[in-house]
């Protein structure tokens, strides 16, 4: 949208003598002000502006090569457009949910450094299950999410609308004054914010590609989708395909038989592709009762070890995988690291011992710990999966940098 056009289009929808007037005046708090905020979404829209066709030698672009920006290392790329769809209760909102808070607080995401900023999420699903999942979040994560640069919508919008599109830039420009710009901003559904149309029309859905980008161009945040998957085909989420043909990354969640749910990697434009993710719901009590006194609980997503081929004999079992003489929800490849790890802090004791130094000054550096398990034929890539499923198990603890084995590992 050019700067002309968000001018003329609030002045000829925002500012109009109908029934909007009066809600936006509200929620502005004043004409003055939503004017002034209009104003200033036309000048972000303005400097994102892009430049007229031009072509320019190869090596201006070369000498200009910049490593990838992540917002959740490998997985979420900052300034980007991505999508997580699944069916029903597949857990794609638990996910999203979990991006928008581990993004806001800057804690560590699944063992994946996360990079901290402010969120915005535009919620059209329902606010009390909405603050139940964040408090469960909340709870199970021990962190005071509420000073946390956190902010949810107080209604859908409406992506395809153009009076919708221009509230939307006005709200957000308003947000970037007052807070500055957002890393991430959740549009959480699609189909419940997509307003007027139909997700199956070309045209339609490049209108709702236009707001988003229109969005990640005023502020440099990764847009994320929660989407349907497609009615006939599972493999692929509901509605035209241009909105596939635009998304910088997607992912799916996809429910399994045992109660858990599985998050694969689907489209990576320019990065490789995470190694698939296993959840499970875990229930957390939020210290509130209903009307009958009964304990009001929520859920959390937590890592679960994936199964591997080749690891002979496992099988679901409560939801989480093992092998033949080995503990239920260890696979072979957790054995053998924590066989490794229980080495390599064997050796170092002896070595403090005969330095005359107390045996609980053994420490084993994270790096030395990887580097043996992948000479000994543990996947690289399956060694941060591992080292996150031992500590949230209680097998072993990392501090600083080191990792020691626990008693009863």
């Amino acid at each position: 949208m050019t700067p002309s056009n968000l001018e003329s289009r609030a002045e000829r929808q925002v500012y109009a003598a109908d029934d909007r007037d009066e809600e936006l005046a509200n929620m502005y708090g004043g004409g003055e002000r939503a004017r002034a905020s209009v104003e200033h979404a036309s000048k972000a829209a303005a400097a994102a502006a892009s430049p007229r066709l031009a072509f320019v030698p190869i090596g201006e672009f070369l000498a200009n090569v910049t490593a990838p920006k992540w917002l959740i290392r490998d997985i979420v790329e900052s300034d980007s457009l991505l999508m997580i769809f699944g069916d029903p209760e597949s857990g794609k909102s638990f996910l999203a949910m979990d991006w928008a808070a581990s993004v806001a607080t800057g804690r560590e995401w699944n063992g994946f450094p996360v990079k901290q900023g402010p969120v915005l999420y535009i919620n059209g699903e329902g606010r009390n299950g909405v603050s139940r999942r964040f408090s469960a979040w909340k709870i199970a994560n021990g962190c005071a999410l509420e000073a946390a640069p956190l902010f949810l919508s107080t209604v859908s919008t409406a992506l395809t609308d153009g009076m919708g599109r221009a509230e939307l830039e006005a709200v957000v420009a308003e947000f970037v004054a007052a807070y500055g710009a957002p890393a991430l901003i959740v549009i959480d559904t699609l189909a419940r914010n997509y307003g007027p149309g139909d997700e199956n029309s070309t045209q339609d859905m490049t209108a709702a590609v236009a707001t988003c980008d229109s969005l990640r161009e005023m502020t440099q945040a990764t847009i994320a989708l929660v989407h349907h998957s497609g009615h006939g085909d599972k493999n692929r989420a509901r509605g035209s395909m241009v909105l596939r043909g635009a998304l910088d990354a997607e992912y799916r969640m996809t429910r399994t038989e045992g109660g858990d749910t599985m998050l694969e990697s689907t489209k990576m434009k320019d990065a490789e592709h995470p190694q698939p993710m296993a959840f499970k719901f875990a229930q957390v009590e939020l210290g509130l009762v209903d009307d009958d006194d009964r304990m009001v609980t929520s859920a959390v997503l937590r890592r679960t070890e994936m199964p591997q081929p080749g690891d002979e004999g496992e099988e679901r079992s409560g939801g989480r995988p093992h092998g033949r003489g080995q503990p239920p929800g260890r696979g072979k490849h957790q054995t053998r690291a924590l066989e490794i790890l229980l080495r390599l802090h064997a050796e170092h004791v002896t070595n403090v011992m005969r330095a005359g130094r107390n045996p609980s000054e053994a420490h084993v550096h994270i790096e030395t710990w990887r580097d043996n398990c992948i000479e000994a034929g543990i996947p690289r890539n399956r060694f941060n999966d591992l080292r996150q499923t031992l500590v949230n198990t209680r097998k072993v603890r990392i501090d600083l940098g080191f990792v020691t084995p626990l008693a009863d590992a």
